[in-house]
């Protein structure tokens, strides 16, 4: 299992969920609180994936099920399908593998979860469709999704947008709809080479894929006539990562940039490259997320710090996601990131 749902606007990103037993969890509710998560189907995700990650994989399986009465979401099935073959139910696990594709997920391929049904006629049949749909999809235009600030002709500024493993232009465009309103920007979403449903891509880190992205900055800059004085980036988790890159090994594209839940790599961001000494990194991260994230994020300070470069680097009690308040993160941000 690989897929989770994002709480605050239905993205699915690569994440391990830091976690207590679902058990435990259960005891310390109230009766009031136990009727509440039974009828939220989030909740009843999150405590799937605890169930998932302590091994109490039919129970996993159940709740997810449980979820899919609330919603119809294609990762609830798959999830579903995971748990159900790692517990030894073959029957269940080919039903919502089946569902999930019914639902329109296609990304099957390379998951361990799958290996008790890997040679079960009824979910070859599900690899096969799957591979036609995923190719078929990912043969679709790319082009950047351009979305103008509510009653504005004349934007002051640009906003691209880089989605989370399993995200979209359109969802994570709507994400920041609000924000690009208030702040009289205009949106450039772009979109992820591979897909898992017509509504969810994720990226390949490839070289080929970087310069498309630089290519549409470009191409949009020049057409909206934005420069790098009011061009500004950021990113989710897989799309927090390529903002650190991008935004670095390309400073001279922008004024500020701000990864969210983005992974710095050392090894994988040259920071000789940064032209811009002037580049401003707002980085949010989630106590709660990954160790590694954060122990890449005091690296990021160190490197900053030595090059000189301006971070402010914000940690907030939250997981995998975005702050409950970010759109007046957002506003923060964009203020100093105004400042000279």
């Amino acid at each position: 299992m690989k897929h989770h749902l994002h709480s605050a606007f239905f993205l699915l990103v690569l994440a391990s969920l830091t976690c207590t037993s679902s058990i435990m969890a259960q005891e310390a509710e109230t009766p009031a609180h136990q009727a509440e998560t039974l009828a939220n189907p989030q909740a009843l995700y999150d405590h799937a994936m605890e169930a998932y990650e302590i091994g109490e994989f039919q129970h996993a399986g159940e709740l997810l099920v449980q979820a899919m009465e609330f919603r119809s979401h294609p990762v609830d099935a798959y999830n579903a399908a995971c748990s159900f073959a790692l517990a030894g139910n073959t029957d269940e696990a080919l039903k919502y593998a089946e569902r999930s594709l019914e639902l329109g997920w296609v990304n099957f391929e390379g998951d361990k979860d799958f290996d008790s049904i890997r040679e079960e006629p009824r979910f070859k049949a599900v690899l096969k469709k799957a591979a036609a749909q995923k190719k078929a999809l990912e043969a679709l235009p790319k082009d950047p999704l351009i979305s103008m600030p509510n009653g504005s002709t004349k934007p002051a500024g640009m906003l691209v947008l880089i989605h989370g493993y399993g995200g979209s232009p359109s969802g994570f465009t709507a994400f920041h709809q609000q924000i690009a309103d208030e702040n009289n920007l205009m949106l450039v979403a772009c979109r992820g080479t591979e897909a898992s449903s017509e509504e969810a891509f994720n990226w390949n880190y490839s070289d080929e894929e970087i310069a498309r992205i630089l290519n549409d900055i470009e191409v949009v800059s020049e057409k909206f006539k934005m420069g790098p004085s009011n061009t500004f980036l950021s990113g989710f988790s897989q799309g927090g990562y390529l903002t650190l890159k991008i935004g670095l090994e390309h400073s001279e594209l922008f004024r500020g940039i701000m990864p969210v839940a983005g992974m710095y790599s050392q090894e994988r961001i040259d920071l000789e490259k940064v032209k811009n000494k002037n580049i401003k990194i707002f980085s949010i991260l989630g106590e709660q997320d990954r160790p590694d994230y954060m122990t890449n994020g005091a690296k990021l300070q160190e490197d900053c710090k030595e090059k000189g470069l301006k971070l402010k680097y914000n940690v907030y009690d939250i997981g995998h996601t975005h702050p409950a308040n970010f759109n007046e993160i957002f506003a923060e941000a964009l203020k100093w990131f105004a400042e000279k």
